[in-house]
């Protein structure tokens, strides 16, 4: 019974870090989207749907760095150190994401009989305690919260840019 409760527990982890971090990758795709010019829109949207998320990434940083519309945002004080560590947080949302969600698999491979969940270990032991479960769960709501400051600051830079 206490085995159920903890699956049931890992299991809301899993399902809240992917919603979560998907509205995240929503939000990164919106920031290049207004950095790429929304005139070339429906062209930038279908490139991304082509990239994988490590390239989003760095498809978001490189434009940071690169883009004109951009220029406020470079100059702001403290601002490019704040996005180069935003950056790197989002790097490593996108490795916790992918080490909770192959950690276990669900139905695949299993012993007829055997549990529904069980725990992938072709790359090493891995264990999710309720410690490390809250911790996921806190970074990646924290992690939409400043890509979403991120997102405004964007579209607040973009708006300036349209009236200069």
């Amino acid at each position: 019974m206490q085995e159920d409760k903890a699956t049931d527990e890992f299991l809301k982890t899993v399902g809240t870090y992917v919603i979560v971090f998907q509205a995240v990758e929503s939000k990164i795709e919106e920031i290049i989207q207004i950095w790429c010019g929304l005139d070339k829109f429906e062209r930038t949207k279908r490139k991304l749907a082509r990239l994988t998320t490590a390239e989003k990434i760095s498809k978001l940083s490189m434009l940071f760095l690169k883009t004109p519309e951009n220029r406020r945002a470079l100059e702001r004080e403290g601002y490019p150190t704040y996005f180069a560590d935003l950056v790197a947080r989002l790097e490593q949302a996108r490795l916790d994401r992918n080490r909770l969600v192959h950690s276990h698999y669900l139905f695949d491979f299993m012993r007829f009989g055997g549990p529904i969940i069980q725990a992938d270990h072709r790359k090493g032991p891995v264990s999710f305690s309720e410690e490390e479960q809250q911790r996921l769960t806190t970074s990646i709501s924290q992690l939409y919260i400043e890509v979403g400051r991120a997102h405004r600051q964007a579209i607040h830079d973009f708006e300036h840019l349209q009236q200069d």
